[in-house]
């Protein structure tokens, strides 16, 4: 079960993560900014997000991801160099989180969550993305 299956089973078994799973912690943070940059259209959203790490060099694992197959694998330093170094600076900073950290976690949320929203097998309007963020939103963080 990937990340997202997993933090999605703890929303349906407790209603609150335990105080001391500070990974969970960090992982719903980062996964809360991921959803509200792909629902957010001055952002580029789902699509957006899409292209910038294809043009990143991460061409191959995206199309997996958007895919029906297995997700392709990406490292913390693929994601560091797709997003830029000044973004992964700046998520380290607003999680208080050295650089590395917050690229390796989200070298385990973004194919989750581009994989989960792109089920079909493509990238969805942005009105259906909206939907599916509303429901994950729901499920993982009570609202």
């Amino acid at each position: 079960m990937g990340l997202l299956g997993n933090l999605l089973a703890a929303a349906e078994n407790s209603s609150t993560a335990p105080a001391s799973d500070a990974s969970a912690g960090i992982h719903q943070g980062l996964l809360d900014h991921v959803l509200g940059v792909v629902g957010n259209p001055a952002t580029g959203g789902l699509g957006g997000l899409v292209e910038k790490l294809k043009a990143g060099g991460l061409e191959s694992q995206v199309s997996s991801w958007i895919g029906n197959g297995p997700n392709q694998a990406v490292s913390a330093d693929q994601i560091q160099s797709a997003l830029g170094n000044q973004h992964i600076q700046e998520l380290a900073q607003k999680f208080g989180l050295p650089p590395s950290e917050v690229s390796s976690h989200l070298s385990q949320i973004l194919p989750e969550v581009i994989s989960h929203l792109s089920s079909n097998g493509s990238v969805p309007d942005h009105g259906a993305v909206q939907s599916a963020i509303g429901l994950l939103r729901g499920k993982l963080f009570g609202g």
